[in-house]
């Protein structure tokens, strides 16, 4: 197995991408604290690797509190000992995508903290214990969104378009800093993720005579990222195989928008 004896943190493992990860990562032999402000999604997905025969612990925290998160990491360390691999996943638009002028200052705070302060609070808390042991793996997630207004959906979120953007400087600049203690720190850019809600509305889409341009068309492969695709990019990165990536981006966006 790939993670064999590896212990990782998954913030955001409650939902569809960081189940998927948290998941993926305990079937290579990683032991997983798995993230979530929500305990009963957190638990769900803890239940889905126990059944497979992984370790898994769920751990309640808001990754936007920096006491939350330090508590949360020596709580990791304590459990299993050390920290090797941080993937931060918890992230999202929060409903707060509005027009530049209907923008509030909570509106922009509430989705730049969770997206981009968020991570850093947990690189931030991590870091100590990986730069003792001379080793770490980073993956921070990002989005197309990056990229400003690619397609209609994205259309007033400047907030989350900042905050996903932000996190390409975080790992540039984080890449650098920590190289010397061999801590890899990269980064992967999701096109949209196939949900049960994201399906119907793009099935709608497709089938609206009034849409003039189908968003399906503006994905090469013509299929939305399944979680398990970006799940599988991340396994890549905190591998072993990628020893000498870093400060790298990985899109997993079907050939959209440089991917």
């Amino acid at each position: 197995m790939r993670l064999q004896n590896k212990v990782a943190v998954i913030t955001g493992a409650g939902g569809y991408v960081g189940s998927a990860t948290a998941i993926k990562l305990a079937e290579e032999g990683a032991r997983v604290v798995v993230n979530d402000i929500s305990l009963d999604k957190a638990e769900e997905t803890v239940k889905n690797i126990n059944k497979k025969g992984g370790k898994a612990i769920a751990v309640k925290a808001d990754i936007t509190n920096r006491g939350e998160v330090k508590a949360m990491m020596d709580k990791a360390v304590k459990e299993f000992g050390k920290i090797d691999i941080l993937v931060n996943v918890a992230g999202g638009p929060l409903g707060r995508a509005k027009r530049l002028l209907d923008l509030s200052d909570e509106d922009w705070r509430c989705v730049i903290d969770l997206n981009l302060t968020g991570s850093f609070n947990c690189i931030q808390a991590v870091a100590k214990y990986m730069m003792e042991q001379k080793y770490g793996k980073i993956v921070n997630t990002s989005s197309t969104a990056k990229n400003g207004v690619p397609w209609f959906a994205h259309l007033g979120q400047s907030n989350y378009s900042s905050a996903k953007a932000g996190l390409i400087g975080l790992t540039r600049s984080l890449a650098q800093e920590l190289a010397p203690y061999n801590i890899n720190v990269n980064c992967v850019i999701p096109g949209p993720i196939e949900t049960p809600k994201s399906k119907g509305l793009f099935q709608k889409l497709e089938e609206d005579p009034q849409v003039r341009v189908s968003p399906l068309r503006l994905i090469p492969l013509r299929r939305l990222a399944k979680p398990s695709d970006v799940a599988n990019a991340i396994l890549f990165l905190v591998s072993d195989e990628a020893d000498y990536i870093t400060g790298s981006f990985l899109y997993v966006s079907g050939g959209m928008w440089g991917g």
